[in-house]
């Protein structure tokens, strides 16, 4: 995702002082690390380590971590990395984390690896090399002088923000530790020229994020050789003054008015109300009620879908981009392509004032409807037969067993025999007791602050592997937005909708409860 600077965000939209996660000792200000089972003076920063307080065979090389005080960027000190020549040639490092080099032999140099971990030294207690950092930046920034000590030869500092254990290179050689991607929150790499720099050069290298989490640690590793198995030495970097910056955080606005209309069997237009500030749009459509991951992008309010499948239920999901690196949530809505026979799909399907024998199933009806037909029963596959004729698009059904999970399908009528697909909503009838058969079992749906103001917390309880779709939608059953959910706690922003009464739906494969919230 490109990125703009912090600086360029605030000259441009102005920043408040805001207290963020930083790195301990970037400035390398501090030094003699206190680092278990090393005896006598090891150059190493307050907080940093290097080969000589590593694992397996790295403290056996030569010393490549130094203090600088002669030709530091600001401060008193900055640190020298240098690609040191003893029973190998060994890469001048420092790293927030355990250099360890397990390998045997000196011709398996690769087999090392820099590791975030609950580190144990030999005959020592326990000693926790982890670096703590919550943050979700921008970029890293720093300062670096560089010599190669050869051709080819150039610097890198490598930056992974992780939860748990992380490894550095992640793939390991000859096994030596596990994959464990799927602590990486985000991650940035830098890499010198392979010339010399001999000013002080300013360097900045956005984060590429791969979760909405946030991260527990921050690992930094610094060499003065990027090739982790180098025969060449006297490569030196010098390293000052390391930050990481955060970009101002942009709320963008929800999209609203999202429908699906002119649909045919084979195409839909795709429109919304244009969003105050926007950059632009991201679009998707699929037939799944999740958001995908991504989508295409455009600047325009209104886009045509060609290539849709006749008689068939799709999803059109949009966001808002109101600055680079800034979208809002998702906004789902459902429609149907038209059948072979051209009948547009009903809209806005759902059951209400669900009792433990009876609901109101209420539908839209299309452009050109004559009216509709309509079956409820217990499976979720289309109904196989001709189901009841209406004209009317509403329907009392009673006489259905409590504590039952039950689907209403309806399909619309646009001629003497000309049907639309079928639309299917999922219900369940409470308990004789009066309560959801899942409640019952502690399924149950509560939102709160309500009244609200502008964010809302949805807490679902008494469902396991969550795998369901909360929607907002207004009194007349329009979907406002809609998202996937797979834990039991869900925000849902509230922030710029009008003031008034709204409905959350909750819906899975076995539940489906609703529940009214007031928008202060």
């Amino acid at each position: 995702m490109k990125i703009i600077s912090t600086l360029v965000l605030c000259a441009a939209f102005g920043c408040s002082a805001v207290a963020q996660t930083t790195i301990t000792n970037g400035g390398f200000e501090n030094w003699g690390n206190a680092s278990p089972g090393i005896s006598g003076p090891v150059g190493e920063p307050t907080s940093w380590y290097s080969n000589k307080s590593g694992g397996g065979l790295a403290d056996l090389g030569p010393q490549t971590c130094f203090k600088d005080s002669i030709d530091q960027h600001s401060g008193l000190y900055c640190v020298k990395l240098i690609t040191e020549s003893g029973i190998a040639v060994v890469n001048g490092v420092v790293t927030t984390g355990v250099v360890d080099a397990p390998s045997a032999t000196i011709t398996t140099k690769d087999s090392g690896y820099v590791g975030t971990v609950k580190y144990v030294s030999s005959g020592t207690s326990t000693d926790d090399r982890r670096m703590a950092f919550t943050g979700r930046p921008d970029s890293l920034v720093g300062w670096y002088k560089y010599t190669p000590g050869g051709s080819g030869e150039m610097g890198k500092i490598r930056c992974i923000l992780h939860t748990g254990d992380y490894f550095d290179p992640e793939t390991p050689t000859n096994s030596y530790h596990p994959i464990t991607f799927a602590n990486r929150i985000a991650d940035d790499t830098f890499f010198t020229p392979s010339a010399t720099v001999s000013t002080w050069t300013r360097f900045s290298v956005p984060f590429t994020y791969y979760s909405t989490s946030s991260p527990t640690y921050i690992m930094i590793n610094a060499t003065s050789s990027a090739n982790q198995a180098t025969t060449i030495s006297g490569s030196t970097l010098w390293l000052d003054d390391l930050e990481v910056v955060y970009a101002p955080a942009i709320t963008c606005n929800t999209v609203t008015s999202l429908a699906a209309s002119a649909i045919t069997a084979t195409s839909a237009t795709i429109s919304w109300t244009a969003v105050s500030g926007s950059l632009g749009y991201v679009y998707a459509v699929d037939m799944s009620a999740t958001p995908p991951a991504s989508g295409t992008f455009t600047t325009s309010t209104s886009v045509s879908v060609t290539g849709l499948t006749a008689g068939t239920a799709y999803y059109a999901h949009v966001y808002d981009s109101c600055a680079v690196g800034s979208a809002s949530g998702w906004v789902t809505v459902p429609f149907a392509t038209t059948s072979a026979s051209g009948c547009n799909a009903v809209t806005s399907l759902a059951a209400s004032t669900i009792t433990s024998n009876s609901a109101t199933i209420t539908w839209g009806a299309p452009s050109g409807s004559v009216g509709a037909e309509y079956e409820i029963n217990t499976t979720s596959s289309d109904p196989t037969d001709n189901g009841t004729a209406t004209t009317a698009s509403t329907y009392n059904a009673t006489g259905l067993t409590s504590a039952t999970n039950y689907y209403a399908h309806v399909r619309d009528s646009c001629g003497a025999t000309s049907l639309s697909a079928w639309v299917t909503t999922p219900f369940t009838t409470l308990s004789t007791a009066g309560f959801n058969n899942s409640v019952a079992l502690g399924f149950g749906v509560t939102a709160y602050p309500n009244p609200v103001k502008d964010e809302l917390t949805i807490n679902i309880t008494g469902v396991e592997n969550i795998s369901g779709r909360i929607e907002l939608m207004d009194l007349s059953g329009r979907i406002i937005k809609a998202v996937a959910v797979n834990t039991d706690v869900a925000n849902m922003s509230m922030s710029g909708l009008p003031a008034g009464v709204y409905v959350i739906r909750y819906t899975d494969s076995k539940h489906t409860q609703t529940i009214k919230v007031s928008k202060q």
